[in-house]
């Protein structure tokens, strides 16, 4: 019956010891399922934000977009305007010359072509001169 006592406690003492060993392991991996848990959700909270970064960037660069676009069509829209305006002056001064006449201004004559040229320091017959005003000097236009 001792023996059978004996025998009784040492398999209790070897059960005890395998339920502490698997106790403490139980333990470890629930510390680690605990950590990997908080790793997964920082790392979810770190992928939301990038997401929500992501949007915002895309709706910005979304709305420059269309700000740089609506001004390169409003330059757009003023080139054409201009190029349609002088393409009609230039019409009306073709319509005008082929009337066979030169465009009258306002009942008078046409003044005639002067050629304009500003210069530091203009040169006359080599010699270099300062100019005694500001104001461009003209010349009239050489007949050919």
């Amino acid at each position: 019956m001792k023996e059978l006592y004996r025998s009784m406690e040492d398999d209790r003492r070897s059960i005890m010891s395998e339920v502490t060993q698997q106790n403490k392991l139980v333990d470890s991996l629930s510390k680690e399922k605990t950590s990997l848990l908080l790793e997964n959700k920082e790392a979810r909270m770190i992928v939301q934000d990038l997401e929500d970064r992501v949007s915002n960037l895309t709706a910005d660069l979304e709305t420059e977009s269309k700000k740089e676009r609506e001004r390169i069509e409003e330059r757009y829209n003023r080139y054409k305007s201009t190029i349609t305006s002088l393409q009609a002056d230039l019409e009306e001064k073709k319509g005008n010359h082929h009337d066979g006449g030169i465009p009258m201004r306002m009942g008078r004559s046409p003044s005639p072509i002067k050629r304009v040229t500003i210069s530091e320091s203009p040169t006359i017959h080599g010699y270099s001169i300062r100019p005694r005003s500001s104001s461009p000097k003209v010349y009239p236009e050489k007949d050919r």
